[in-house]
C-alpha cells in the first residue's frame, strides 16, 4: 500500500531573485500534490535560497540535505518539485537524484510538466530534461561570460572590486559600459602601505597583524558569526592582484587559473588597462611579485597527522617540526586568530610524544578489570532487551491498518458510503501506518541474537598489547598506524592549560578490540560501545617524561550516538553516489 504522504523541495539560485520565488514554487507543488492525493507537512518542505544547482555547491544546500536524511528514514513516498532543475542542475546529478529515490521506491513529480519518474517511460523524458538543463546551463555561462567580455572591451568593470576600490552600480544606458569601479581613498593608502611593508622585507603575517591592530574591516567575507580578520593568505592573494598596476587581466585570477589546470583546459588571459585604477607603480608591484614566499613541506608522514583536534574550534591539528626539530601538534585555526590578537594568551602547540603518551594511557585503561566488567554489563543490557513480543505486536498492527486501508480504498472504487467520510478515514489511518512502520523499522534495527557466550568470549579477548606494539613506529610505517588510531578512536581532542600541562579527551570504540573479525562484526550492531576518557597531561618538570593522570571516564552507550552512526551513514553513501 503507498503512503500518500510527500515532501517538497524547492531552490532559486542568486541573491537577485525574490525570496517569492521561493512561495511560488512550493504554491505549485502543493497543488499538484493535492491533485495527486498526497498530503504535505510543514516539517517536509525543504528549500535552499541564493543557492547554485551545481554538483560543486552541494554542501552548501541545508535543506536538500535535511530532505535527503528525510528519504533515507522513508518518512514520504513522494517528492515534489517545482521543476527537475531545482534538484541539480548537471544531467549526472539529477540522474543520480532519481536513482536514489528509485532505490527506496520514491517517486519523484515536477510541477511545472506534472512528470512522475514512477509512470512507464517518464525515465527517458527525465534523461532528456537532464541533458537540456545541463546545456542550458552551459549556454547560460557562454552568454554571461561574452556579456562581460563586451562590457570590458567598452571600458566597464566587472565582478565585485577588491580592497581599495568602491563599485558605482549606476549603468549607463546610452553606453552601455556597466558599471565602473571608483578608488576608495582611505583603503587605497592601506594598500600602498601594504605594497611598500612587503617590499622593505615585511612578511604577509606581519601586514596582516598590523591591519588587524588598526582595525581595518577585512575584505574577505566571514564564514562565521565571530566575524573575518586578516591572515597572511589574504594579503598574499591582495598584493598579487594585477589591478593595482592599472591592469585588468580577464581569466587572471588564481581561481580561474586553478580551474583550468584541474580540467585540463587552456583558458587565454586577455588585459584591459585602467590606468585611472593604477595604485601602485610597476616598479614597486613587480619588485613585491618578485619577493620569495615561505616554503611549506607537505606530505608529513605520522601515526597522528589529521587524528588529532583542537579542543577550542573543533579543527584538526598540524603537525610539524619546532626549532629543535620536535614534533609539534597545533591548531592553524587558533594559530592564526592567536597572530591577529583574538587569542592572546592561549597556548596552541603540544609534542607529538604527548599524544601518543595519551594514546597509550587509554589502550593501558581499556583492558582494565573494571572497565571489561562495566563494559560487559553494558553488552548484556543490550542483548537482553527482549523486544520481540513487542516486535511481533507492532508488525501485527502495521498488517491490520494496512488490510483496512486497502478496504476503504476498495469502498470508495465500488462508490460505495460517503467519499468525504472515507478519505478522512484513510488519511487518519495512514498516519498511523507511517507512525507504525516507523515504529518497526526502529524495533528491527535494536533486535539483537547475541548470546552471552558470545558476549564473555569479546570481553576476553580485548587485548591492548596488539594496539601498542603496531603504534610503534619502528613496527609499522606511519600511514597503517594512522588508520588503526582512525579505526580505534572516534575522536581525540586537547587544550593547553599551560607550557607543561594539557587536558584531554579521547573516545575509544571499544569493539575495536576483539582480536576475531566475526566478532568486530556482530558488536558493530548492537555493541558499537564508545568509552570517554579525560586525561591530564603534564610534565613534572621541564624536559622529563611526560606523565599522565586519568580525570574521568564514562561509557557512551550506542543509543546516545546512533543519530551521529545514522548520519554518517547517509553521508558516505551521498558521497559515493554525487561525488
Amino acid at each position: 500500500m503507498e503512503y500518500k504522504y510527500a515532501a517538497i523541495y524547492a531552490r532559486y539560485s542568486t541573491d537577485s531573485q525574490s525570496a517569492t520565488s521561493i512561495e511560488d514554487q512550493i504554491r505549485r507543488c502543493r497543488e499538484v500534490a493535492a491533485s495527486y492525493g498526497y498530503t504535505i507537512h510543514d516539517e517536509h518542505i525543504y528549500s535552499d535560497a541564493a543557492v547554485s544547482g551545481k554538483q560543486t555547491a552541494l554542501h552548501q544546500r541545508a535543506g536538500f540535505k535535511q530532505l535527503l536524511k528525510t528519504i533515507d528514514r522513508q518518512k514520504v513516498s513522494a517528492v515534489f518539485i517545482d521543476e527537475f532543475s531545482r534538484a541539480g542542475r548537471s544531467m549526472k546529478m539529477l540522474a543520480d537524484f532519481a536513482h536514489l529515490l528509485s532505490k527506496r521506491n520514491i517517486r519523484l513529480v515536477s510541477a511545472d510538466k506534472q512528470i512522475d519518474t514512477s509512470a512507464p517511460g517518464n525515465e527517458l523524458i527525465l534523461a532528456l530534461l537532464g541533458g537540456l538543463s545541463s546545456y542550458e546551463l552551459a549556454q547560460t555561462k557562454q552568454r554571461t561570460a561574452r556579456g562581460m567580455e563586451g562590457v570590458l572591451k567598452r571600458g566597464g568593470m566587472v565582478g565585485y572590486p577588491p580592497f581599495g576600490y568602491t563599485l558605482d552600480e549606476k549603468l549607463d544606458d546610452s553606453t552601455g559600459n556597466g558599471a565602473t569601479w571608483s578608488i576608495h581613498e582611505e583603503n587605497a593608502k592601506l594598500v600602498r602601505f601594504m605594497f611598500e611593508a612587503r617590499a622593505s622585507g615585511r612578511s604577509y603575517q606581519w601586514i596582516a597583524t598590523e591591519m588587524q591592530k588598526r582595525g581595518v574591516p577585512c575584505p574577505r567575507r566571514a564564514r562565521t558569526v565571530e566575524g573575518g580578520y586578516w591572515r597572511a593568505s589574504t594579503v598574499k592573494q591582495l598584493l598579487m592582484r594585477t589591478i593595482y598596476r592599472g591592469m585588468f587581466v580577464w581569466n587572471g585570477s588564481e581561481y580561474t587559473k586553478y580551474k583550468s589546470r584541474k580540467e585540463n583546459k587552456v583558458v587565454e588571459q586577455v588585459e584591459y588597462p585602467r590606468p585611472e585604477l593604477r595604485l601602485v607603480d610597476d616598479e614597486l608591484w613587480k619588485k613585491v611579485q618578485g619577493i620569495p614566499g615561505k616554503t611549506i613541506r607537505r606530505g608529513f608522514k605520522h601515526p597522528l597527522v589529521h587524528r588529532v583536534r583542537c579542543g577550542l574550534c573543533g579543527n584538526t591539528c598540524t603537525l610539524k617540526h619546532s626549532a629543535v626539530k620536535v614534533k609539534m601538534l597545533y591548531c592553524a585555526s587558533c594559530d592564526l586568530k592567536k597572530r591577529a590578537g583574538l587569542l592572546p594568551d592561549q597556548l596552541l602547540e603540544i609534542g607529538a610524544k604527548g599524544a601518543m603518551a595519551v594514546i597509550q594511557a587509554a589502550l593501558q585503561e581499556v583492558v582494565q578489570t573494571d572497565v571489561r566488567e562495566a563494559y560487559k554489563a553494558i553488552l548484556t543490557e543490550v542483548a537482553s532487551r527482549d523486544n520481540k513480543e513487542h516486535l511481533h505486536s507492532t508488525r501485527s498492527k502495521f498488517e491490520q491498518l494496512d488490510k483496512q486501508i486497502k478496504g476503504l480504498a476498495r469502498l470508495l472504487t465500488l462508490g460505495v458510503g460517503d467519499v468525504d467520510e472515507i478519505s478522512q478515514k484513510i488519511e487518519s489511518l495512514q498516519r498511523q501506518l507511517l507512525e507504525c512502520r516507523a515504529e518497526l523499522q526502529e524495533l528491527e534495527k535494536e533486535s539483537n541474537d547475541v548470546t552471552p557466550e558470545e558476549i564473555d568470549m569479546h570481553v576476553q579477548s580485548m587485548s591492548n598489547d596488539f594496539f601498542s606494539k603496531l603504534l610503534r613506529e619502528d613496527v609499522i610505517p606511519p600511514e597503517q598506524g594512522n588508520e588503526l588510531i582512525k579505526r580505534i578512536f572516534s575522536s581525540i581532542r586537547f587544550v593547553k592549560l599551560s607550557r607543561a600541562d594539557s587536558t584531554w579527551t579521547v573516545e575509544v570504540n571499544l569493539h575495536e578490540f576483539a582480536h576475531q573479525r566475526d566478532q568486530r562484526r556482530i558488536f558493530r550492531n548492537g555493541g558499537r560501545v564508545r568509552l570517554t576518557y579525560e586525561v591530564h597531561l603534564y610534565r613534572p618538570r621541564s624536559g622529563s617524561v611526560y606523565q599522565t593522570k586519568l580525570v574521568e571516564k564514562r561509557f557512551i552507550k550506542p543509543e546516545e550516538y546512533q543519530q551521529e552512526i545514522d548520519d554518517d551513514d547517509l553521508d558516505n553513501e551521498l558521497k559515493s553516489i554525487f561525488d
